[in-house]
């Protein structure tokens, strides 16, 4: 005769569905997220998570990308639109951790994000940054010169003459 125990019974039930349920819940949150970014930044730009069960009932997950409404592979967008796409991504999940975890994030630092960033992608990511600067302070590490013309502050690194790189504050 199986007789389990209520704790057995329990640890059954939420070993097995709380963290599947927790697992869906940080999915549909993240596809919201990033979805209101990439939508600010490129309207007509669309970012759609798919979870579904394959023929063998196993979940599975997968990302779609529209632009103006037609359906891209992420190998077909151009390196800006990854770029914009990655970083609403990476915004998205410290939402996420923010509204989980009580955590109040103030800061964000980007260190020399913008090295291989051609002008499309610079102008996502300055777009970006001025979103976040709305809710905490952003700090840049550059050596590109024309990215500190677009901040209010910036603080520019001499050695022996030759400027090294530049630290823009964004207000």
């Amino acid at each position: 005769e199986y007789n389990l125990s209520l704790y057995q019974e329990a640890s059954l039930i939420f070993g097995q569905y709380i963290p599947k349920a927790i697992t869906i819940n940080v999915i549909n949150d993240l596809n919201i997220f990033v979805s209101e970014k990439v939508s600010k930044i490129r309207p007509g730009f669309e970012v759609i998570f798919i979870l579904e069960k394959d023929k063998n009932n196993e979940d599975t997950f997968d990302i779609l990308y529209k632009v103006d409404g037609i359906e891209f592979d992420w190998d077909d967008l151009s390196g800006a639109e990854q770029f914009m796409i990655t970083l609403c991504f990476k915004l998205s999940l410290s939402k996420i951790i923010q509204n989980n975890f009580g955590v109040d994030i103030k800061l964000f630092c980007f260190d020399e994000i913008d090295q291989g960033l051609d002008a499309i992608s610079l102008n996502y990511f300055y777009i970006i940054v001025k979103e976040l600067e709305k809710q905490a302070k952003v700090m840049i590490i550059s050596h590109r010169d024309g990215l500190k013309d677009r901040f209010k502050s910036f603080i520019t690194i001499v050695n022996k003459g030759k400027d090294e790189g530049s630290f823009a504050e964004q207000n």
